[in-house]
């Protein structure tokens, strides 16, 4: 059975604060007694549409301990709003007040807020089965539930976010790098993977343009400069990575290796070769390594013209005296 309790939801002027250690000593009870559980805040901000997880509810009770009201916890989210930062804190400004003895399905949505742009929303939908019973689950002394949830939906679909500095690089194919965020949120290997080798055979020439301009600007003599300029005008970007045959400055490396020739060995093996796990792991390095690259290429860019700001005003001083 399906519907709304007679719970009530509203706003609340004083804010919740779920405890770290609570929901750390809850798991522990959980995982003691065989039960797989996740906290709430994770459920919310990681669990795609349509997937079923045991979560844990801490709740302070309300109303001489007959009703209890969920402690809501604060979430770290994308937010594509120019003014913020990738992810920012967001905060339920609603209060969830259920009764102890509910004993029926309940669909649950909750609203949150970024505290740094309140016009900026996230709404969730989950449908709530009854807890679980004392005697099926020690929660230890710690007051809350073990509930069976299942996410309904939630708005703005659930992503990773696109990074600034990826949104400006992704240029006509930021819908594209969308939908592969989206693919790898709901864990479809597959098609993240095949969006993000089309993201990166598409804008491969905007990628090489950004790497000759951080090597000229730290280092204008190198010799791969002219690999670089080679490379980016190659028809494939496995062509293009083959013709760099000098060694990138250390300064763009990732983590001591060459993000071009880890980019290479991820796209170059067919989709054919890989099950939808491995795509969805592959998806997600790309990801990350491709991130790294642009932010290390844009963050060395522009430290180097605040240096050369830099010397041009001390220079001036100079002249000056």
């Amino acid at each position: 059975m399906v519907g709304r309790t007679s719970a009530t939801l509203g706003f609340n002027t004083e804010k919740v604060v779920t405890s770290s250690e609570t929901q750390i000593q809850l798991l522990r009870h959980i995982r003691h007694v065989g039960l797989k559980a996740i906290e709430l805040a994770q459920f919310l901000g990681e669990t795609p549409p349509g997937v079923k997880k045991n979560v844990i509810v801490p709740v302070r009770p309300a109303d001489q301990g007959v009703h209890s009201i969920w402690h809501l916890p604060r979430l770290r989210l994308n937010c594509e709003h120019p003014l913020c930062n990738e992810q920012e804190f967001y905060d339920c400004r609603m209060q969830y007040e259920t009764r102890r003895s509910l004993r029926i399905d309940m669909v649950v949505t909750l609203s949150y807020e970024c505290v740094s742009m309140r016009s900026v929303q996230k709404h969730f939908a989950m449908l709530v089965e009854p807890p679980f019973k004392p005697g099926e689950v020690d929660l230890g002394k710690r007051d809350g539930f073990l509930h069976p949830m299942t996410k309904l939906g939630e708005l703005p679909a659930l992503g990773y976010g696109v990074p600034k500095r990826m949104r400006r690089v992704a240029g006509s194919d930021l819908d594209l790098l969308r939908k592969a965020d989206k693919c790898l949120s709901q864990g479809l290997g597959v098609g993240a993977f095949s969006y993000y080798r089309k993201i990166v055979e598409g804008r491969k020439r905007e990628l090489f343009n950004l790497l000759i301009k951080a090597v000229k600007n730290t280092s204008p003599n190198n010799l791969v400069i002219a690999d670089l300029e080679n490379a980016r005008d190659e028809n494939k970007f496995s062509d293009s990575v083959k013709s760099v045959t000098h060694a990138l400055p250390d300064s763009l490396m990732v983590e001591g290796q060459n993000p071009l020739l880890m980019l290479h060995k991820a796209l170059s093996r067919g989709i054919h070769e890989h099950s939808d796990e491995e795509c969805l792991d592959y998806a997600k390095a790309i990801r990350e390594v491709l991130t790294k690259l642009i932010i290390s290429v844009e963050t060395l860019a522009s430290d180097n013209e605040e240096l050369k700001k830099a010397v041009r005003l001390l220079s001036q001083l100079s002249e000056k005296n």
